[in-house]
């Protein structure tokens, strides 16, 4: 039969620590907050899903200006699966080929739609970078929020000092 569990309390009085798992409380990365720049090679519907992962981000207080290539290829990987998605809709998961037989005849024969393995192989892409960037359940708690940059000093403090000259305020 198990000992019963020591209170808090009870572990600061003696002096000892609990052995059981305790939430470890979040700690600010050293990374500076930051919002990084859209890049120009986005297609639109990918600037759309940049937006989407941006704002989501950036709301939680994790995005930092070094993700704008992960979130580049998050982005574009939305969009390609996208595109498979509408492709697979309208054609469906069978498509028909025309292929040559032996003797150069053509027969027609339903394979899979190409486009069923590029949705597949963007969901695991997506997944992954998913994870890498604390968008999936799993991983949201573990991605730490980003240090917040101060604001930048007002035009009033910044017209002080030019009237004062070389005297510095503190």
């Amino acid at each position: 039969m198990a000992r019963p569990q020591i209170s808090d309390e009870l572990h600061r009085l003696k002096g000892t620590r609990p052995t059981r798992a305790q939430a470890p409380a979040p700690s600010i990365a050293a990374v500076a907050s930051g919002r990084p720049t859209c890049p120009a090679h986005l297609s639109p519907d990918a600037r759309k899903a940049w937006r989407k992962a941006v704002k989501i981000l950036a709301d939680r207080g994790t995005l930092s200006a070094g993700d704008g290539q992960l979130l580049a290829m998050y982005a574009e990987l939305v969009a390609r699966w996208v595109a498979a998605k509408a492709e697979i809709a309208a054609k469906g998961l069978m498509v028909v080929v025309t292929v040559l037989s032996n003797r150069g005849e053509p027969i027609e024969k339903e394979r899979v739609n190409p486009a069923l393995k590029i949705a597949q192989e963007s969901e695991k892409q997506l997944a992954t970078l998913g994870d890498r960037l604390g968008l999936s359940p799993t991983f949201r708690e573990k991605v730490r929020p980003a240090k917040p940059v101060p604001p930048p000093p007002s035009k009033a403090l910044a017209r002080v000092k030019m009237a004062l000259g070389s005297k510095t305020i503190n």
